[in-house]
């Protein structure tokens, strides 16, 4: 009896013994696999970083496509382009933003903007495309934008990780079942104009630090229209520091009427503010094109009335007027529309 429980216990303690050694021997296998996929993926991790920095650099020329600017809070890329055809979209990750360009190895750095080789925009090979890839400083806040007014592709790149200090909210006026006024020889409807210039407004202020909240970024469908109080809804809701809607004005009776007019709300919630942005887009509207000035006016708009934050509505020209006329068809009119009225709400905000 007493030859069998040692028995048992030999038997118990080599196989235990056993045990132990194969545990052993299988952990450092399995470290060893561990740690050499490790390597294998921070490896295949740095081979795809090191191909988008070994990408071709972009030459400098005199008669280059692609320019520079940079504001406090972002810098600026912009890409000339010959029919807006040319450009396919863009994708982007954390680190880059990747335009597709038809024909993208023609473009060149304009000898203007740059007096150097710039590492943060160069070609390089995503899919086997080349692509052009302009490097981010901050995951967040980029933004990519094709100006349909003047062929121009406007790339964003933020110099700060939170690079907004006001938020303005701007209404393009009508849309959708609503389209406003029409020009007197049918060329266009008030829809579709302060749709233009509204979206062009929108890069212009996000460049010098403006966080941008459209009412809407595109025409609505024909049964659709934004009610007045949506569209207060959506400027308080987002707290904005100044709202501004974008209208075309129209008399039915006569044709000598024109010009630039911009209206606040006496009944405002502040109206000394409300007028005081308003002197500054129609000193800046003035600076180009040659607007009549109609000077400022006030009328209780319940769209600017409503909005608790200084409000202003802009009468750009007259529909039945047509000198206005003419100058509403003219894409680069629109865009000084769009940079000057926003060039006034700035001034408004930041001289503050």
């Amino acid at each position: 009896m007493k030859m069998k429980i040692k028995s048992k216990r030999r038997f118990f303690l080599s196989l235990s013994i056993l045990i132990i050694i194969a545990m052993a021997f299988n952990g450092k296998n399995l470290l060893n696999k561990v740690l050499t996929s490790d390597a294998i993926g921070n490896k295949s991790s740095n081979s795809t970083k090191e191909n988008k920095f070994q990408g071709t650099p972009i030459s400098i020329s005199k008669e280059g496509t692609i320019t520079f600017d940079q504001s406090e809070y972002f810098k600026k890329y912009i890409i000339k382009l010959v029919d807006k055809k040319q450009y396919s979209g863009y994708k982007e990750d954390d680190d880059y933003i990747y335009l597709d360009l038809k024909a993208v190895d023609k473009h060149k750095l304009n000898s203007n903007s740059f007096k150097e080789d710039d590492e943060k925009i160069f070609l390089s090979k995503i899919d086997g495309k080349t692509t052009m890839t302009i490097k981010k400083e901050f995951t967040q806040n980029n933004f990519v934008f094709l100006n349909e007014l003047t062929n121009y592709l406007m790339v964003l790149i933020s110099k700060k990780e939170e690079p907004f200090t006001h938020t303005v909210v701007v209404d393009p006026g009508h849309g959708g079942g609503d389209p406003g006024t029409e020009a007197y020889d049918k060329s266009f409807f008030e829809k579709e104009v302060t749709l233009k210039i509204a979206l062009e407004m929108r890069p212009e202020l996000i460049f010098y630090g403006k966080k941008v909240v459209m009412t809407r970024d595109k025409d609505l469908e024909s049964d659709e229209y934004l009610e007045r109080q949506r569209i207060v809804d959506i400027a308080n809701e987002n707290q904005g520091d100044a709202f501004v809607s974008v209208h075309i004005d129209a008399y039915d009776k006569s044709n000598i009427y024109n010009g630039i007019s911009v209206y606040y709300a006496q009944s405002n919630s502040v109206p000394e503010e409300s007028e005081a942005m308003a002197l500054k887009i129609q000193e800046k509207i003035l600076t180009s094109d040659n607007w009549n000035d109609r000077g400022i006016k006030f009328e209780d708009f319940k769209v600017i009335r409503l909005a608790q934050m200084p409000a202003v509505l802009v009468e750009c020209g007259f529909a039945s007027n047509p000198e206005d006329v003419k100058r509403l068809n003219d894409n680069n009119v629109l865009n000084n529309l769009a940079k000057n009225i926003s060039a006034g709400i700035i001034a408004y905000l930041d001289g503050k």
